[in-house]
């Protein structure tokens, strides 16, 4: 299985989670899948920046604020949006 490949997966998967936690529909909404795009570049971008040395935090802090940053950036499209889901169990 290819790295592209993985990459591709996770995307999904993550999409679909995150479409389901804020009662949207992946096919019919881009919301979820850009969300989930931030949020798989940004980590990437930490986990860069934490490998050379340029992170001022550790990679946990660093990816942490990755969710914020993507909150501050589309917290007000989530907003507009239907109740998340309570529960998985």
């Amino acid at each position: 299985m290819s790295m592209v490949h993985v990459w591709y997966q996770y995307e999904d998967l993550l999409t679909c989670e995150l479409a389901a936690d804020l009662g949207m529909d992946p096919e019919r909404d881009p919301l979820p899948r850009m969300l989930a795009c931030t949020l798989w570049a940004g980590n990437v971008s930490a986990a860069r920046r934490w490998a050379h040395g340029r992170a001022k935090q550790t990679l946990n802090q660093a990816c942490v604020a990755v969710v914020d940053q993507a909150v501050e950036l589309l917290g007000a499209q989530l907003k507009k949006r239907k109740s998340p889901r309570r529960s998985r169990g």
